[in-house]
Formats: structure tokens, sequence, C-alpha cells
């Protein structure tokens, strides 16, 4: 909900949709097959008796593109609301430009469950609404500025689900990122203003794309299965209980005078069990 203004409505096909009902067997394509056999075949007009449909938001910070996994014969729709979507153009299989009544432009995707793009038989209609079920990704990405959308296409089929923070002596800190979708394509994630200088190695880059957030201001594209960052932490290693270096001359007579009456008044009368059992 508000994420760049999209939003995503699903359909679940009725009975009356369905060429044919599974009651013992399990849907693949326009026929039923054993539930033990493993189906090849894009999601089709067969359904099965028990409906298994869900979708998956994998959600987090930085994202780049807004993503759902649908799964179990499900015929995605997206809409901008409370802006009306005026545009639809099929760039490509599998790779669609929106554009809204607000003057935003957005690349949609539409993918396979192995992170393919899908093939030319999927079509968007006017309203966005997709021609058939889908057992795959829908995704959708901001365009701002020139050439965006060049980096978006090619980095479209590398889905985040997921990361693991590692943290080692040193100030040395690596995202290790889970991924869904295509092995072969780096993941495109924005980064904080405060992550970019911390960015160390060549484990990661960054791109020539940049996005803002109404909350976290300006964020830069980074390419990467992993970021690794390094904190330089001498200065924190370096502190103790007390400030570095000794008070000045003038202060040290003071400082021993109330020093010595807190412990005073803390002895006396065991006034310590007061102070620290309230």
């Amino acid at each position: 909900e508000g994420l760049f203004g999209v939003h995503v409505r699903v359909r679940r096909a009725s009975r009356e949709d369905c060429c044919t009902v599974c009651s013992s067997d399990k849907a693949c394509g326009d026929s039923c097959i054993n539930k033990a056999s493993s189906c090849s075949k894009e999601a089709g007009c067969a359904c099965d008796a028990t409906p298994t449909a869900k979708v998956t938001y994998p959600i987090f910070s930085g994202m780049a593109y807004v993503s759902a996994r649908y799964e179990g014969g499900i015929t995605p729709e997206v809409t901008m609301s409370p802006n009306a979507l005026i545009e639809v153009l099929k760039v490509t299989a599998g790779i669609w430009s929106f554009k809204s009544n607000a003057g935003n432009t957005f690349r949609v995707y539409v993918l396979t469950s192995a992170g393919e793009f899908a093939d030319s038989s999927y079509e968007f209609d006017s309203n966005g609404r997709l021609n058939k079920q889908l057992d795959g990704w829908v995704r959708a990405a901001h365009v701002v500025s020139d050439g965006d959308a060049q980096i978006l296409d090619a980095h479209a089929r590398a889905v985040l689900v997921g990361w693991d923070l590692e943290v080692t002596a040193g100030g040395h800190l690596k995202y290790n990122f889970q991924k869904q979708g295509a092995s072969d394509v780096e993941l495109l994630h924005f980064a904080f203003a405060h992550h970019v200088p911390l960015l160390w190695g060549e484990g990661q880059r960054v791109a020539a794309i940049t996005s803002s957030a109404p909350t976290k201001g300006v964020m830069t594209g980074v390419l990467g299965d992993a970021w690794s960052l390094r904190v330089d932490v001498e200065e924190a290693n370096a502190l103790g209980f007390l400030p570095a270096g000794e008070p000045a001359g003038d202060r040290q007579a003071t400082l021993q005078t109330e020093a010595l009456g807190t412990l005073g008044w803390f002895l006396e009368n065991e006034n310590w069990r007061s102070a620290m059992f309230k």
C-alpha cells in the first residue's frame, strides 16, 4: 500500500472458468496430473479441487522493485490508486511500461517461477489486468530518470527474498543477500546515504540509479549479491571509562572533594541501600 502508488489486485478463476477440475490429482496447465508428479507447464485452465492459491510479498527497506510471487491459479491485476493508469505499453516479452495521470512511469515485469521473463503470450490490457493466470512473479519499479529503465531491466530477474548480517572484528560487516529467480543476475538494491561511504572491497559496486524516499532521503542503487562495509572503530576502541587526558589543575580539588563527599554519604547510615533499592 502506497509503494510508488502501485496497487496489486488478484483474481482467482471461478469454477466456470475451469476447463477441468482435478478432484484427486493436481492441475497442470490445461489438464490434471498425478499429485506426486512435477508440473513443468505454465498455469492453464485446469483447477485444483482444493484451492492452494497464495501471493507472497517480500518487503525490505531499500528495495528497487515491489515484488509479488503468485501461486495456485491467480490472475494478477496492477492498478494505480488514487491516480489513474493512462498507458500500458509492452516493451518486449515480459516487460511493460505503465504510466499514470500523475506523470509517473513504472517498469512492470512478469517472470516465471524460475526468474525468466514470461513469453509473448502474456499481455496486460489497458486496465492493467493480465490475460491469464500466473505461476511466477510480478515486479514493478519506479522509473525516475533517463537510464533507469535499462538498469532495472538488466536486474529484474533477481528477486531479493532475505538476508543475513555478518559482523567480524575490526569494524567489518557484511550483508549476505538471499535471492530467487535468475542465479546469474546480480541483485539491485538501494543503499541509505550512510551506507555508501562505508562500502568496502570489490564485492559490490554503485549503480547509476537513485531513488528519493520520503523518510530516507536520496538512496543510491548498489549491485551485488553481498555488500561489504567497513567502519573505522579506532577512536571507539580507545574510549575508556573516563575521558582521555587529565582534568585541568583548577578542577582537580573540586572533583576530589565531590567524589569523597559522595562516597562518604553512601557509607553513612547505609545510605547506599536506599539509593540502590527504591
